[in-house]
């Protein structure tokens, strides 16, 4: 950490999404909390995506796939060289994500409140005709009893009940914190899951869960 700040990558994940990139990377380059590193890797997207990002935003690291390895494939490949440079968070976010300009700041003081935190995410919220909703793109994903993750509250309108830091069941991985700490305990994202389950599958989640820590 640099002071007693944690120094943070947060890694956009794009594929095919230029009409997002513009107000999603803005957003996340207007935040609150400055020590960050603004990632985009773009998962060979053929619609201008890395040509638009370098050119509107030169600020942004660019890393781009010959293939599309989907988003197990990408984050696998790409999350062990951000921890190897020396950050002790990395943040894995979809490119269709708007983030309100505190987002960071609250993210990395809830997963840093207590050691035994390995991940955190934020309230997610429905973005509809250009405008966030009240209404929960989920609220911390849930496991049904057959055993498929979904999302929680997904529709529903937030009636400030979860206004406090809460445990979920699993973490959402459209705007995921994950700690260098769990990282070195639990290892890295299963690379098999390409796009969906890559959360609820046997892999990064469930192994934070089994060794004791929260999410």
């Amino acid at each position: 950490m640099k002071n007693g700040v944690p120094y943070i990558a947060i890694l956009m994940l794009g594929y095919e999404d230029a009409p997002n990139l513009p107000a999603s990377l803005s957003s996340v380059l207007g935040q609150t909390y400055r020590d960050f590193r603004l990632v985009y890797i773009d998962n060979a997207s053929t619609d201008g995506s890395t040509g638009l990002v370098r050119e509107q935003f030169p600020e942004v690291e660019i890393i781009t796939e010959d293939q599309n390895l989907g988003y197990a494939g990408a984050y696998a490949k790409h999350i062990p060289g951000f921890f190897e440079r020396g950050f002790d968070a990395v943040i894995l976010l979809n490119s269709d994500i708007v983030a309100d300009g505190d987002w960071l700041s609250e993210l990395v003081t809830s997963a840093y409140r207590d050691p035994r935190i390995g991940m955190a995410m934020p309230k997610v919220y429905l973005f509809e005709n250009g405008e966030t909703t009240n209404r929960f793109n989920t609220s911390g994903n849930r496991v049904h009893f057959l055993g498929l993750g979904y999302s929680g509250e997904l529709g529903k309108p937030d009636n400030g009940g979860t206004m406090s830091d809460t445990d979920v069941p699993y973490a959402s991985g459209c705007s995921l914190l994950v700690k260098r700490e769990t990282f070195e305990s639990v290892g890295n994202i299963d690379a098999d899951f390409f796009l969906y389950l890559r959360g609820s599958g046997l892999g990064m989640v469930e192994r934070v869960s089994l060794v004791g820590i929260s999410s």
